[in-house]
């Protein structure tokens, strides 16, 4: 009897040594969403960072230990609050990110966000209203322009496509207009045109009261990187082994976008409280996981003519996969 309850006491223990194991071997997975790092990142409600919400929707980032906590900021605070560490990454175009280097600004581009299409209809364009009596491009000469941010691309974009067509954009006024408010100035007579992006382009297109002079994005830069996720070099060197697990998480988000549009669609509804049936109309834009140092030169080249920036960098720093 004895033997036996000896035997029996070294059964309990080794139970118990074998289920204390097991709890040591499942605490990571049971504990995950503690140990969850967060990323904050700068943005504004806007379609080019449609892979971003497809990610946090499906449980990409989650799936590897990361909280993205969206934060909005307008436009041209992007970088000023990267710098002063409000935000990890955020959301701005590839054209500015360009320029700030050219200052000397320590940025790089993690992952892209979106791509001018190569197809009419674009994603952008210069509208002006029906009973304005300005029926062409050369009409714009001497008269007001808004824009979501001067020395932008959209600000390049406009300012080519109206070259091209012979106007002097010096006799242009251009204005800066919250995104937000540019259906409003032009739809009200405040301004005579308006440069607008998806899904303001369709708002406007629906009201019956515009039209379209010029889908400036794809006469001008047909399948350019428009914007991407960025990130200040101090951080992203700190902060490698998440920045790589963010870089795929989002990468794989870009994937699930191009293959389930109508899905898309429904996160854009959710992301950007756009309503249903006109997320269902606007013109979406291109979704690639590569920015090449060739589209990043062409962009380099408008910013040089247009005065942007004063001098070419070597594009490549831009890129995070090419950081030491």
């Amino acid at each position: 009897m004895r033997d036996k309850k000896v035997l029996n006491r070294r059964q309990i223990v080794l139970a118990m040594a074998f289920f204390l194991g097991l709890a040591v071997l499942l605490a990571p997975s049971l504990g995950g969403a503690q140990a969850k790092r967060t990323i904050n990142v700068g943005y504004m409600p806007v379609f080019t960072v449609l892979p971003l919400y497809t990610g946090i929707e499906r449980g990409y980032f989650a799936d590897r230990g990361i909280k993205i906590k969206l934060k909005r900021v307008i436009f041209p605070r992007m970088i000023a609050t990267m710098i002063s560490g409000d935000t990890d990454l955020s959301s701005h175009s590839v054209y500015v990110t360009l320029a700030a280097r050219t200052q000397g600004i320590a940025i790089r581009i993690v992952a892209p966000a979106a791509f001018v299409g190569t197809k009419r209809p674009g994603g952008n364009a210069i509208m002006v209203r029906k009973d304005s009596g300005i029926n062409s491009l050369k009409k714009l000469a001497g008269k007001s322009m808004g824009i979501v941010q001067l020395r932008s691309i959209a600000h390049v974009m406009t300012g080519e496509v109206l070259e091209r067509a012979g106007v002097d954009i010096g006799t242009i006024t251009w204005i800066e207009v919250p995104v937000f408010q540019l259906p409003k100035v032009l739809l009200s007579r405040q301004l005579n045109a308006v440069h607008v992006f998806e899904p303001f382009l369709t708002v406007l297109k629906n009201s019956g009261e515009v039209k379209i002079l010029s889908y400036n994005d794809i006469e001008t830069i047909p399948g350019a990187p428009m914007a991407a996720l960025t990130g200040m070099e101090k951080w992203l060197k700190k902060n490698r082994s998440l920045v790589d697990s963010f870089r795929r998480a989002h990468a794989r988000a870009v994937d699930y976008v191009n293959g389930n549009e109508a899905y898309a669609r429904q996160v854009l509804v959710k992301y950007t409280r756009t309503k249903p049936d006109l997320a269902e109309k606007v013109t979406l834009a291109e979704f690639r996981n590569v920015i090449t140092t060739k589209e990043l030169e062409l962009q380099q080249e408008l910013a040089v003519k247009y005065g942007t920036v004063r001098k070419r960098i070597n594009v490549k720093d831009v890129l995070y996969e090419n950081m030491k």
